[in-house]
């Protein structure tokens, strides 16, 4: 009949539209799939074969953290997670008393870090007064460590975005203080309670950073190693197996992983079956998943390329400009959320350098102690590939510096060069 062919072909022309946009649907779908299987492959072989949720699962405080929480607000160190309700936080006053000492613990420990001859600037009479008055809550404090087990803060990376972090600014405000309290015992001539003292900040460090791969967490972790130096360097011997500690050391790879991490939390938040972060509306929450995805599966390739690169020479934004301009600008997301930490990085290989300068100098001034001869011109491989130690000879000291600079400068440059004497310096 007259208009029966038309219609029947319309209905043809829109079956075959709807089985190509199902088609593509699945096509789309499999290829997702794939790229799914390839970052999972890629954050597994990273992982020793495990994934993220499998290497760190989702976990409660235990009763070390717990009980640090508790010694900590007696000597006004807040280290109980915000808004959380239950958890001990320091009385008004405590807080006060530490709080206004914060200022000068960080200046003078930053002082220190920039110590070239081995001469430390000893702390203010307010900072000493300080130390004396919290002394019995320090020591309270190393000796639950001692205890055991090990701290384990909170963890839920299955949240993706939204996982809590741990307050982690407690430990590194005690770091500080434990810190401070070695120094003053080296001062007073006690090495061995000044060495026992590094070992409970070294084994609080480890433990917070094996516990965590989130960048916030290691950033804390790499502050607290750059922290530790200056203390090492002021012994007149060699504490036993530090050196060796120091030199074994691999803060890029600590980095690097906390860059997956970011990578792997926006992966899940793109993954789960919840509202993305933005405030869509209901009908549009598909979009910003997808743009949440597809931002990652362009960023890890990078992440993943990186230690190809030179870290010598590594420019971070320079970096980052050369990589958004890759991105094609209806990526609004992938765009607004590519990262920006890049230069942590280079400040990782920068502290390796500065740990690795600590192992020397104490090798060095060993050797000067047991009358070691001058020695000729020597140069030695660094950590860094394409940087060399140089040993000069003076009288009775010898100078070590790289023969090299890397392209990244912190804000407080820590130098990599030091004079060392027969004896250290310690104020």
């Amino acid at each position: 009949m007259p208009g029966r062919a038309p219609r029947r072909g319309c209905l043809r022309r829109l079956l075959t539209a709807a089985g190509l946009l199902v088609l593509a649907f699945l096509a789309l779908k499999s290829w997702r799939a794939f790229v799914d299987r390839r970052l999972d492959a890629s954050w597994r072989q990273s992982l020793g074969g495990a994934s993220f949720l499998e290497r760190y699962p989702d976990v409660q405080d235990n009763a070390t953290v717990r009980d640090l929480e508790k010694l900590g607000a007696a000597i006004g160190i807040d280290m109980a997670p915000a808004d959380t309700p239950g958890r001990v936080h320091p009385a008004p006053g405590a807080a006060r008393r530490f709080g206004a000492i914060q200022e000068g613990l960080k200046s003078f420990l930053s002082t220190n870090e920039r110590s070239t001859d081995g001469t430390f600037k000893p702390p203010s009479p307010e900072l000493v007064a300080f130390l004396e008055s919290v002394r019995p809550g320090l020591n309270a404090i190393r000796a639950r460590l001692a205890e055991g087990p090990a701290p384990v803060w909170a963890r839920d990376l299955s949240a993706g975005l939204g996982t809590r972090l741990p307050n982690y600014l407690g430990p590194l405000m005690l770091q500080r203080l434990l810190l401070l309290d070695a120094g003053q015992r080296l001062r007073a001539g006690h090495a061995n309670e000044a060495t026992e003292i590094l070992e409970t900040s070294w084994r609080l460090n480890e433990a917070m950073a094996d516990n965590n791969p989130t960048l916030a967490c290691q950033l804390i972790a790499l502050a607290v190693i750059r922290l530790q130096q200056p203390v090492l360097r002021s012994f007149p011997r060699a504490p036993a197996g530090w050196p060796e500690r120091l030199r074994r050391l691999d803060l890029q790879s600590r980095i690097l992983r906390a860059f997956r991490c970011v990578a792997f939390s926006i992966h899940r938040t793109a993954s789960l079956d919840r509202p993305a972060p933005g405030g869509w509306p209901g009908w549009a929450e598909p979009f910003p998943h997808w743009m949440l995805w597809d931002s990652i599966r362009r960023v890890a390739p990078v992440i993943e390329d990186l230690p190809k690169r030179d870290v010598r020479v590594f420019d971070a934004k320079a970096f980052e400009r050369e990589q958004k301009a890759a991105i094609p600008r209806w990526q609004i997301t992938a765009r607004s959320v590519f990262p920006d930490y890049w230069d942590t990085w280079p400040r990782s290989a920068h502290s390796e350098l500065e740990a690795e300068l600590t192992a020397l100098i104490l090798e060095e001034r060993e050797r000067l102690a047991a009358g070691g001869p001058p020695r000729p011109f020597h140069q030695r491989p660094s950590r860094v590939k394409g940087l060399s130690w140089i040993y000069e000879d003076l009288p009775g000291a010898t100078v070590l510096h790289l023969d090299g600079d890397m392209v990244y400068q912190d804000q407080r440059p820590v130098p990599l060069r030091f004079t060392v004497r027969r004896g250290a310096s310690v104020g």
